[in-house]
Order: structure tokens, then C-alpha cells, then sequence
């Protein structure tokens, strides 16, 4: 009896084991887990955080953000006049400041200087004007942009408009600016219409530090232009100290040659700048 027990569990694990094995064997081959396709980061908004190279940043701020100094324009800084016979005399102080109303628009107040000393006028102007932007990422850049211009304020009252435009073209290190602007000067009369294109070519050697070199051709008035015409020259660079504060220092020539023999180097200035972004 005890033999016929054993005998027939044995038959009953065999079964188990032989109608377990073809199931088995059957099932498919579990799969691998699948991986999630990885989301792609959207690229950063036209105005956003500044990046800590200057030829990389977009032309304009980001929304709601307050820039004290610039780059190109609403520069804050201290002019040091070296002319021959003038060396300290009519020194300038620049303000401006900007803020981003949307990552495509910004506003701006400035003045090009305040004058001291032994100035006809120490307050010369005050301007407001505006950077709208076309395009903002990639290679090329560009802003439109314009201005109300006030001043002087002393004498024969000046009042005019600037509209121009602000492009740049960066490739790998290098990147070229230019600003091409034409003012339109209503008063003190008769009216006016000239043309100012600062160009700087920009060189990102690390990304901390900016040098570059600047070339600037201005017309004042169309109204004979071969007399009034003007090419200045500098260099300078600008050093990042962080995303925020940038510091720049500029060796000017600003009409080294020019119309009827006006220009000459003994026209030279120093400035010193910073833009801050807080």
C-alpha cells in the first residue's frame, strides 16, 4: 500500500511537472521596459536671463526686469575729455536706464551727459525711447528702435526724433553690431535729417571677457555733407564680473578724421562704464 502511495504521487509530481513545463514554455518572453521619450526643453524666451557672454545675449530684456548702464545703448558712464587743450575740461557723465515691459519690448530714459566742469551747459539733454525686437535667437539679431530727443535746454531749445535699427551677426567668437540711426532734428530751425552708424566688432576670448573695436561714421546734417562728415574710431572691452554687473573701458578718437579737414587725433577721450542688471 505504502509503495502504491509513493508510486502514485510520484506520477502526480511528473504530471505537474510535464503539463507545467509546456506552459511555460509557451508564454511569451517578457519585454523590456520602455523608456520615455525625453521631453525637449523649450528654447529660452528671447528676453530672458542674461547670459554671461555679451555677444550671446539677446538685444533687449526680459519682461520686467530694470537694466541700469547698457551695452550699446542707455550707456551709464564717465567720459574723460583728453583733447589737446582740453585734457579734463568738459568731462561727461552719463545716465540711462531701461526696463522690459514684455521679452520684446523695452523702455528707455537716458541723457548722453551731464557736463562739468567749464561746460556752456552742464545738463545737455534728455531722451526716451524704445527697443522693439524682430528677431532674438540664432546667429542674427535685430531690433528696431526709437527715440524723443530733448536738449539743449540752454539758449535755442532743441527738440528732435531718432529712428534706427540695432542688428547683430555672431559666428563662433567673433560678432559684429551695428546701429544704424537716423535723426531728425526739428528745432532749433531749420529742420535736419543726419545719419549715425556706430559698427563694433566684438571678440569673445573667454566668457568673462569682451574686447572690441568701434567705428563710428556721423553726418549731422545731409545739408552739406562734404564739411560736416566725421569718422571716429575706438577700442575698449568689457569684463563680466557675473551675470549682473558688467564693467567696460573704452580709448576714443571721436572724430579722427572728417570733412573739410575737421578731424584729427587730438580729439580722444576715455570712458569708463558699467551695466548693471539686478
Amino acid at each position: 500500500m505504502m509503495r502504491r502511495l509513493i508510486n502514485a504521487s510520484m506520477v502526480s509530481i511528473l504530471g505537474l511537472g510535464l503539463l507545467g513545463g509546456p506552459a511555460f514554455a509557451q508564454d511569451p518572453p517578457a519585454e523590456p521596459p520602455k523608456e520615455e521619450p525625453k521631453k525637449e526643453e523649450a528654447p529660452p524666451m528671447a528676453g530672458g536671463e542674461a547670459p554671461m557672454e555679451i555677444t550671446k545675449r539677446p538685444l533687449t530684456i526680459q519682461a520686467s526686469k530694470i537694466e541700469i548702464g547698457g551695452i550699446h545703448n542707455h550707456q551709464t558712464g564717465f567720459v574723460l575729455n583728453l583733447t589737446s587743450g582740453l585734457e579734463a575740461k568738459a568731462n561727461l557723465l552719463a545716465l540711462g536706464v531701461a526696463y522690459g515691459l514684455s521679452d520684446k519690448m523695452q523702455l528707455s530714459l537716458y541723457t548722453t551727459g551731464l557736463c562739468f566742469p567749464d561746460c556752456g551747459d552742464a545738463f545737455r539733454d534728455v531722451s526716451v525711447g524704445f527697443h522693439y525686437l524682430l528677431m532674438g535667437e540664432g546667429t542674427f539679431q535685430a531690433a528696431l528702435h526709437g527715440d524723443v530727443n530733448l536738449g539743449p535746454f540752454s539758449g535755442d531749445f532743441g527738440f528732435g526724433v531718432t529712428i534706427g535699427a540695432l542688428a547683430r551677426y555672431s559666428a563662433g567668437m567673433l560678432a559684429i553690431v551695428f546701429d544704424f540711426q537716423l535723426p531728425l532734428h526739428f528745432s532749433p530751425s531749420p529742420a535736419a535729417v543726419g545719419i549715425n552708424l556706430p559698427i563694433w566688432l566684438e571678440f569673445q576670448v573667454s566668457p568673462n571677457l569682451t574686447p572690441f573695436v568701434y567705428v563710428n561714421f556721423n553726418v549731422p546734417t545731409f545739408d552739406g555733407f562734404g564739411d560736416v562728415w566725421g569718422l571716429g574710431l575706438g577700442i575698449g572691452a568689457w569684463y563680466s564680473l557675473n551675470k549682473m554687473i558688467d564693467l567696460g573701458l573704452t580709448f576714443t578718437f571721436p572724430r579722427i578724421v572728417g570733412g573739410n579737414s575737421s578731424g584729427s587725433a587730438d580729439f580722444r577721450n576715455v570712458g569708463l562704464w558699467v551695466a548693471i542688471r539686478p
